[in-house]
């Protein structure tokens, strides 16, 4: 299964991926995000505890729970290459938690830094119901 993500929370997902922009919030009003697209080109096998690194210096950890302990980096089309065509901005990088033959869900992100909120867009790759949800870790 795809997904994109952009939404609300340190998120633990079921068999996604996210969109190229996270936003970061700390609970001041002050922002912060980072990008998927630093993980690699369209097609590159995300391994387990990758980090991406927000233009404020927080690292996000990603924790495959499922499957192969992978994912791969897609790009939205059109674009070239890419391999995701849902409804992001072309050339825009996801997180797809699929390892190229199973969903490597749940997906959980850990920050180095405490924050207030994330944002994230959830897509599926495939017709019918899904589930994303958040959780909080005190």
């Amino acid at each position: 299964m795809k997904v994109g993500l952009l939404s609300v929370l340190a998120l633990g997902v079921a068999s996604f991926g996210w969109a190229d922009t996270v936003a970061l919030w700390d609970g001041t009003g002050a922002t912060d995000s980072t990008t998927w697209g630093q993980l690699g080109a369209d097609g590159t096998t995300i391994s387990n505890g990758a980090t991406a690194t927000s233009a404020g210096g927080n690292t996000v950890t990603l924790d495959f729970v499922g499957g192969s302990n992978t994912g791969l980096n897609s790009v939205q089309c059109p674009a070239s290459p890419c391999s995701w065509t849902g409804g992001f901005a072309a050339g825009e990088a996801l997180v797809w938690a699929f390892d190229g033959t199973n969903g490597t869900a749940p997906t959980n992100l850990f920050f180095t830094n405490s924050i207030g909120g994330a944002g994230l867009a959830v897509q599926s790759d495939a017709a019918g119901s899904f589930m994303a949800s958040s959780s909080q870790v005190y």
